[in-house]
Formats: structure tokens, C-alpha cells, sequence
């Protein structure tokens, strides 16, 4: 089981910072990238606790993860409300959208 966790987080983490990579502005792409990386950190061990151990609903799940790392790119990345908006919906979305075809 830790096994298949370990992976789900690396695939998490290479998709979404993949994903703010190219999003990101440019002359703030590392920090952005670095943000997302520890967003990530953070959240994904608590999400997957809720959701799989703790029996927590997926969707409000997901959707906390959003504003937790709309707060991160926000508040740590210093970005515009529609910057973090973007990065923490469009990298989250996807995540969510393998989640989900990986699961059928």
C-alpha cells in the first residue's frame, strides 16, 4: 500500500508542477514550481488520509486541496488572484481528471 502511495504522490507531483511549469509566469516560474511542490507535500498525504482512511468525500476534498494551493500560490508565490486561481484549478483539474480514468 505504501508502495502504490509513493507512486500516486509522484505522479501527482510531476503532473501538477508539469502543469505550473507551463502556466507560470515566466520570471516567476521557479518560485511557482517550488510552491506547487510543497502545496503538494502538504496536501496530498492529508487528501488521500481523508478520502481513503478517514471516509471524507472526494469532491469537497479535492475542492479544499484547490483553495489550500490557491492560498499557497497566492500568499507564498505573491501572484494575482487570478494567477493562483488558474495555476491551482488547472493543475488540480488534471489531476483529478487522471484520478478519475485511472479509477474506471
Amino acid at each position: 500500500m505504501f508502495a502504490t502511495y509513493l507512486l500516486t504522490l509522484s505522479a501527482t507531483i510531476l503532473v501538477e508542477l508539469g502543469v505550473v511549469w507551463l502556466l507560470a509566469p515566466l520570471a516567476l516560474r521557479r518560485t511557482c514550481v517550488a510552491t506547487a511542490l510543497f502545496a503538494n507535500l502538504l496536501t496530498h498525504p492529508l487528501a488521500t488520509h481523508a478520502v481513503i482512511l478517514g471516509g471524507a468525500g472526494f469532491w469537497e476534498v479535492e475542492l479544499g486541496v484547490i483553495v489550500v494551493e490557491y492560498l499557497a500560490f497566492r500568499l507564498v508565490a505573491r501572484q494575482p488572484a487570478r494567477t493562483s486561481v488558474r495555476l491551482a484549478v488547472l493543475a488540480n483539474g488534471l489531476t483529478i481528471a487522471l484520478t478519475l480514468a485511472f479509477r474506471l
